[in-house]
């Protein structure tokens, strides 16, 4: 009998637990921001990704997925690929009132305009009986400016020019 009030008690407060994760995980603050805004095509820059729990409840585990263009290449990251983006997913545990700040090495491939837009938020709980998931605009956008010329490649100037004038 006493087991099975144990069991009982103890299903109320895991059930308890979940729905507050679940109301609790809107208060989840994430961003992300490149350390530069503008930077030239080859260089390698930083993706700062910051994670806040403003609740008193742990939050068991938060996976953040998000499409990326595969000209921006993630340094020792796994990554799903598909034909045109790359698919980055990154995992946390979080502590009551907890900040977690992850830097990610990036290497700009290719010249252009990139916005890391919408990102997928996933958070359950421990044995994984409580799912939930919402989107969230993770604005983060960057400006890749052609390569620089070496001094060989350049023409020479006017100045300089051989024959009669």
């Amino acid at each position: 009998m006493t087991v099975l009030l144990f069991l009982l008690v103890l299903m109320l407060v895991y059930s308890i637990w979940t729905c507050t994760i679940r109301l609790g995980s809107r208060r989840l603050r994430c961003s992300r921001a490149f350390s530069q805004t503008a930077v030239f095509e080859g260089e390698e820059g930083q993706l700062v990704e910051t994670v806040r729990n403003d609740t008193a409840l742990m939050i068991p585990w938060l996976r953040i997925e998000s499409r990326i263009s595969p000209h921006l290449q993630l340094g020792r990251q796994e990554r799903l690929h598909t034909a045109d983006e790359n698919y980055h997913c990154s995992l946390f545990t979080l502590m009551p009132h907890q900040q977690i700040k992850r830097t990610h090495r990036v290497k700009f491939l290719r010249r252009g305009a990139y916005d890391l837009g919408r990102a997928a938020l996933t958070a359950g709980d421990l044995l994984g009986l409580c799912r939930f998931s919402y989107n969230q605009e993770l604005r983060a956008p960057v400006l890749v400016y052609p390569s620089l010329l070496s001094q060989e490649a350049l023409p020479l100037p006017v100045s300089r020019v051989l024959g009669e004038l």
